[in-house]
């Protein structure tokens, strides 16, 4: 029977290694973690920059698809989900 499309214990353990393989970003990933650490405690929400930071870090191929014009629309969003 083939394996469905699962994120079970099982797929954890075999794709968990292989993220190192292909993945060499752990000083940004450990300095945003701190950042956004940091705003939410001061601010309560994330910086347009930070978010920026985050969003080219992880989707640099879909830039177009946040509305940067409309930022007021994701910090109220964040700051809703961080309530």
């Amino acid at each position: 029977m083939p394996r469905t499309n699962v994120i079970d214990d099982e797929f954890i353990a075999e794709w968990h290694p292989r993220y190192d393989e292909s993945e060499h970003d752990e000083r940004m990933y450990q300095s945003l973690v701190k950042t956004v650490q940091e705003e939410v405690s001061e601010l309560r929400t994330i910086s347009r920059p930070t978010f920026k930071q985050i969003y080219e870090w992880k989707a640099a191929r879909a830039k177009r698809h946040v509305q940067w014009k409309k930022f007021q629309m994701y910090d109220a969003a964040l700051r809703r989900v961080l309530r």
